[in-house]
């Protein structure tokens, strides 16, 4: 089933908010992989430092796994039903976070959603903070790498920490419509 334009319509702010997020945040992480290697022209070849404390990997790894256990809270299957059959306030979804008001037209468009866009648009709404938490951890990764690799004066040290951050950072990616299908599925089930 697809959604109708009423849905896409109310969705497409949203998705906006996300997606901008997540390109800034993914934009941060070349840019710490940039300094790294802007920083490696000053850094002396004949001296080098000694390898730094594998602290950096064990806080990686700390984020990592809340970063695992955040994603497995809230996409299990029993999360996700418990999340579908909460009651959503149509008022609340339609105020606006800036001024507090409620947007009539926004207000006008969900009450005529159906009840898998309903269910849909409120998921994703109130996703929206355990999305900037695993875009935070994402980057926390990186950025415990690029401290090892200042740390040990070492480009490449920073790779591998990148690395995970950008995979972390595709996984998360907002996919509205991959959401849309789930919800349907899991109500008509």
């Amino acid at each position: 089933m697809d959604p109708s334009n009423q849905f896409r319509l109310v969705i497409r702010s949203l998705e906006s908010s996300y997606k901008l997020l997540w390109n800034i945040l993914t934009l941060s992480l070349f840019v710490m992989l940039y300094s790294v290697y802007s920083a490696s022209s000053v850094w002396d070849p004949e001296h080098p430092l000694p390898p730094a404390s594998p602290a950096y990997y064990i806080l990686a790894i700390v984020f990592l796994g809340i970063f695992c256990w955040l994603q497995g809270s809230l996409f299990s299957n029993r999360k996700f039903k418990e999340e579908l059959n909460a009651k959503a306030d149509i008022k609340e979804l339609a105020r606006n976070k800036q001024t507090g008001k409620v947007d009539t037209d926004l207000l006008i468009k969900i009450r005529n959603l159906d009840d898998v866009e309903l269910k849909t648009f409120t998921f994703f709404s109130r996703s929206f903070n355990r999305f900037v938490i695993s875009l935070v951890l994402s980057n926390l990764i990186a950025l415990c790498g690029l401290l090892k690799a200042y740390a040990e004066q070492n480009t490449y040290t920073v790779l591998p920490f990148i690395l995970l951050s950008l995979v972390i950072n595709f996984i998360i990616f907002p996919r509205v419509f991959k959401l849309y299908n789930r919800v349907f599925k899991v109500m008509n089930a």
